[in-house]
């Protein structure tokens, strides 16, 4: 090979490589749906969770920031996403979730979603302490936000129900006396139990009873948004492979799977009718269960 042929080698190597490593370094944004309250914790852990995988993702696809848009309720996060306001979300799984938007189809909090700690004023402790069974819960009355996905679950389980279509305003309407039981996740319990002490709500939760129902939360995308559907997925897998994806779940909800006393509790089992029966939900390293405790 001659000096000329071998140089417009190494340059066109050299212009190749340079170019490969500025679409690495090539920095984007990502937009998401901001909370809902400044109170409001429910995005802590997703969001961590997503910054882990774009990390794991850098070298194939480079930085990106984070960018909080909204807030939005449920709903709207949907139509957001279909407008691209934001461009992911995490939402409760659903058939038609799944069927409008590009899913990745890890459950987020292992289904703990679905294990739920009873939240009641705290004089009204002493009401529920006959129940017994299911049979003696439905005897009271409960909410639920208007708009959220496993509210299905709890129709199809509860007649007398409240809906609200405000975070905060649920919290309000329990200390004022309109229901009388809020079912919550049991990593969002005491934190809401705590918060609302400031505004003067004295609320526990029930130790002696939960309910369970299929429940799990997934990152959610744009249909056309392809590209940024690879990245996830990709960087979802790299995470449960090495570990960081178990890590960074119990650095999160250990103490309040703890708090919880759930083997000490009578648990409430609930059909959840609009779950949708996904083959990539069954490995069971993907799953919560007791004897993890």
């Amino acid at each position: 090979m001659s000096m000329n042929k071998l140089l417009a080698l190494v340059l066109t190597l050299f212009v190749l490589l340079a170019s490969a490593q500025g679409r690495a370094n090539t920095s984007c944004e990502i937009s998401y749906p901001a909370k809902q309250s400044e109170i409001d914790t429910r995005n802590d852990y997703p969001l961590e969770l997503l910054q882990a995988i774009l990390k794991a993702t850098e070298a194939d696809f480079g930085q990106c920031a984070l960018k909080a848009v909204g807030p939005f309720n449920q709903k709207r996060t949907k139509q957001a996403l279909l407008n691209r306001q934001v461009d992911i979300a995490w939402l409760p799984a659903t058939a038609s979730n799944n069927d409008r938007f590009l899913a990745i189809k890890v459950p987020l909090r292992k289904g703990l979603l679905g294990w739920r700690l009873l939240m009641v004023n705290t004089a009204d402790v002493a009401r529920f302490e006959s129940v017994e069974s299911l049979q003696d819960l439905q005897k009271f009355r409960t909410a639920f936000g208007a708009d959220w996905q496993d509210l299905a679950v709890m129709k199809s389980n509860f007649d007398a129900m409240v809906l609200g279509s405000d975070y905060e305003q649920l919290f309000k309407m329990l200390h004022h006396g309109r229901f009388d039981f809020f079912s919550r996740g049991l990593h969002e319990v005491a934190d809401e139990i705590e918060y609302h002490k400031a505004d003067g709500y004295d609320f526990s939760a029930l130790g002696h009873l939960m309910l369970r129902y299929k429940a799990v939360d997934l990152f959610y995308l744009a249909p056309n948004n392809k590209e940024l559907f690879a990245r996830i997925r990709k960087g979802m897998n790299a995470i449960i492979v090495n570990g960081q994806f178990n890590e960074l779940f119990y650095s999160y909800y250990a103490h309040y799977i703890e708090q919880a006393n759930m083997k000490d509790k009578a648990i409430f089992e609930l059909e959840n009718p609009d779950f949708p029966d996904e083959i990539e939900y069954k490995d069971p390293q993907l799953w919560f269960q007791l004897n993890d405790l």
